[in-house]
């Protein structure tokens, strides 16, 4: 399950790539880091700090008590090291760190980039590279959160890949330093019995400052 899951879960940005913004702007990214709107009208930013206080707030559980920090960019994970394990052997070369539950059945990755993304951009890309390799790939859910006081785009889609259905649920932040993926997922059939345990996980990101 690790290994049909894993072709599907990053977000990786490719040389010239576009997009089409929610308000429907184009934007193209470069392959050494710099994007640009594809338009001489370039669209007011999407939020502000007063925005970040209407979306939903969600904090650190207080059991998360293992840290994970990034070396790429300024973000941290907090985990329950009693739920969660670190593994030793990243599931991928584009992740930073992974994580699985103690009887793997459920997993977790986290993936820097010090390329920074529009956060319009995210469901784009989140869709194309998704439906590069699924048969069938769909977004279920989708909304802006504040987690620890951080912008958040939050993500649910649905794939199947060689014949299994999976979910998996991304968090996406990102700003000058970087941006970071925080990507959760299982089989269908066992995503409702994780979903609490995914949450936890999520609600874990930090900006170390």
């Amino acid at each position: 399950m690790i290994l049909l899951g894993l072709s599907i879960i990053t977000l990786t940005v490719c040389a010239q790539q576009g997009a089409t913004t929610d308000n429907g702007k184009r934007v193209i990214l470069n392959d050494n880091g710099t994007w640009k709107y594809d338009s001489l009208v370039v669209p007011a930013p999407e939020s502000t700090e007063a925005d970040l206080a209407t979306y939903p707030t969600f904090t650190k559980p207080a059991g998360s008590k293992a840290l994970l920090r990034s070396q790429k960019t300024n973000a941290g994970l907090w985990y329950n090291a009693a739920l969660w394990k670190k593994s030793d052997n990243p599931f991928s070369e584009a992740a930073e760190f992974t994580l699985l539950t103690k009887n793997s059945e459920a997993f977790c990755m986290v993936i820097s980039e010090r390329i920074q993304i529009p956060y319009e951009m995210f469901r784009d890309a989140v869709i194309t590279n998704g439906k590069k390799t699924t048969s069938e790939f769909k977004v279920l859910n989708e909304e802006y959160r504040n987690v620890n006081g951080n912008k958040i785009k939050a993500i649910t889609a649905k794939a199947t890949k060689s014949g299994v259905n999976f979910v998996f649920t991304y968090y996406l932040h990102s700003s000058e330093k970087g941006t970071t993926q925080v990507v959760v997922y299982t089989s269908e059939n066992l995503y409702a019995e994780n979903k609490q345990r995914f949450e936890e996980l999520l609600n874990g990101f930090v900006i170390i400052r």
